[in-house]
């Protein structure tokens, strides 16, 4: 077949298979759970505003006043987690490959995405500030 071959993306031809590595899957799975963990972190950021926005403003037991500190404390979280990815994807090089180019794609493709993630925590944290916290839900 193309395995080993110029053709084959999947094969370097200096260190055998760099992408989906058919003797170590679970490395191929790590890169691309670092790849999106930024895009993970602004679904978990955007889904705790706003799907727990609304069950405190259904929930007598949890008071309305404490959701500016709930919000302030998930998005240090969820900030402080893309920068410790950023600073580990940046000073190593995470993503080894003989050639250069794919670790090259992979670390560039991966702090863009952190950034992106980052500006959509940010502005999702600031809407949650500015709205009103349950007069829009009744």
């Amino acid at each position: 077949g193309l395995a080993g071959s110029a053709i084959d993306p999947w094969v370097s031809p200096h260190h055998g298979t760099i992408g989906m590595n058919r003797r170590r899957p679970a490395k191929f799975l790590l890169y691309g759970a670092l790849s999106l963990s930024g895009i993970l972190a602004w679904a978990g950021h955007f889904g705790l505003a706003y799907g727990v926005q609304h069950l405190i403003c259904q929930s007598a037991l949890i008071p309305a006043s404490l959701w500016h500190v709930i919000l302030a404390a998930a998005t240090g979280l969820f900030v402080a987690c893309i920068a410790l990815v950023s600073r580990h994807t940046w000073s190593r090089n995470v993503f080894r490959d003989p050639d250069g180019d794919v670790s090259q794609f992979f670390t560039s493709v991966t702090l863009i995405l952190l950034a992106i993630s980052l500006f959509g925590i940010l502005m999702t944290a600031i809407a949650g500030f500015m709205i009103p916290v349950c007069d829009s839900l009744r």
